[in-house]
């Protein structure tokens, strides 16, 4: 298995943490949003409890800004500079 299949397969185990990745709209390229605290907690039945996802996270994929647009910085600057 290729290390994007696996990092794939890691998000769909944690639909949850959806929320912390960013995906830009024109290019495609997906991370992490760099605003992501270093440590995710997590509730169950048992109580809250701190997470390993932003840590196994960080293995996986590259901080990833985008604007409110959804477009990443080389895309945004690529769109200024041709428009």
């Amino acid at each position: 298995m290729d290390r994007k299949t696996e990092a794939l397969n890691y998000l769909k185990q944690y639909p949850k943490m959806a929320k912390w990745m960013n995906t830009c709209i024109c290019c495609g390229s997906m991370g992490y949003n760099p605003d992501m605290p270093d440590k995710i907690t997590s509730r169950d039945g048992n109580g809250e409890y701190n997470t390993v996802f932003s840590r196994n996270i960080k293995k996986y994929f590259s901080p990833l800004r985008v604007n409110d647009m959804g477009m990443c910085d080389i895309c945004q600057k690529y769109r200024e500079e041709n428009h």
